[in-house]
């Protein structure tokens, strides 16, 4: 069993503690709007295609070894609704990359994955992927608030977000209890 309270929601807090319920991680949930956006162009940053779609998955296996999604299912998930985009090297390869899903109909998308190889990270690539991605995100004319969650301990992953124009909504715990 899972809770998931907002910090000033003590009485849930209180619960969780006197029921045995082991605090999992913290975490921080940030939306961003049309308006609140804050443009940055970068013409290094493309649409990722099936030429690089091997590095790709290489890269994002690599960063993300554990996730819900493997760079093979990943890729295979790409069409009109979802999106990837990278900077590539003069050799094809993949540097840093963000995918992207559009809900136009529920008036909602995601950024399920920003990853930057690590000998370029502190270079401002994130920042650039988290632009073009927002950008492509906020083209569909009935999506005006992406919202995301970031571990609270990822102070760098929230000083970006900040910086591109999302605004902390709630802190949050995550609980956890077997049954």
């Amino acid at each position: 069993m899972s809770l998931f309270p907002d910090h000033q929601n003590k009485n849930v807090h209180d619960f969780a503690n006197s029921s045995g319920f082991n605090s999992v991680s913290e975490q921080t949930i940030l939306t961003c709007t049309k308006k609140t956006l804050r443009k940055k162009e970068n013409s290094n940053i493309i649409p990722l295609s099936k030429d690089h779609y091997g590095s790709l998955m290489m890269l994002h296996d690599q960063i993300f070894p554990d996730t819900y999604l493997n760079g093979r299912e990943m890729i295979a998930r790409l069409g009109e609704e979802t999106s990837a985009f990278g900077l590539v090297d003069k050799s094809g390869e993949v540097l840093g990359y963000i995918y992207v899903e559009a809900y136009p109909e529920f008036f909602d998308g995601s950024i399920e994955f920003l990853g930057v190889n690590p000998s370029i990270r502190g270079e401002g690539v994130g920042n650039a992927l988290l632009a073009t991605g927002l950008q492509w995100l906020f083209s569909f004319e009935t999506i005006e608030v992406i919202s995301l969650c970031v571990n609270s301990n990822h102070s760098q992953a929230i000083h970006m977000y900040k910086k591109m124009g999302f605004v902390v909504e709630h802190e949050l715990t995550l609980y956890e209890k077997n049954i």
